[in-house]
């Protein structure tokens, strides 16, 4: 479980996150629309993955892959996160620490 640390009057103090309290942070932390298009298209070429492959792996169709890429579509928030979980997965696989470092994008 995940804790917010502070300090009051001198003494330090820990109280659990719950899930759907990290949802606001993990929205403001996320990368922009643009930055999961440049990562998804430098992912896919890093795995030497065709567009039909890295859809599969994905769970969506070719051609939404393809509108994702050229900047045409956004993927949804939940496909976005899967995008950056396979880049940091690939790339910097500590930053995946615990559900506090995924919900906040490996940020916090």
């Amino acid at each position: 479980m995940s804790y917010l640390h502070f300090q009051t009057m001198g003494a330090e103090r820990s109280t659990p996150l719950s899930g759907e309290s990290l949802l606001p942070f993990s929205t403001l932390l996320a990368p922009s629309k643009d930055q999961t298009r440049l990562t998804l298209i430098h992912l896919r070429n890093q795995l030497g993955l065709s567009r039909g492959q890295m859809a599969a792996v994905l769970g969506v169709r070719k051609d939404h892959l393809r509108r994702w890429e050229k900047g045409t579509r956004h993927p949804s928030a939940s496909a976005q996160k899967l995008v950056w979980l396979l880049n940091t997965l690939h790339t910097q696989p500590d930053k995946l620490r615990d559900a506090f470092s995924i919900a906040t994008w490996g940020r916090c």
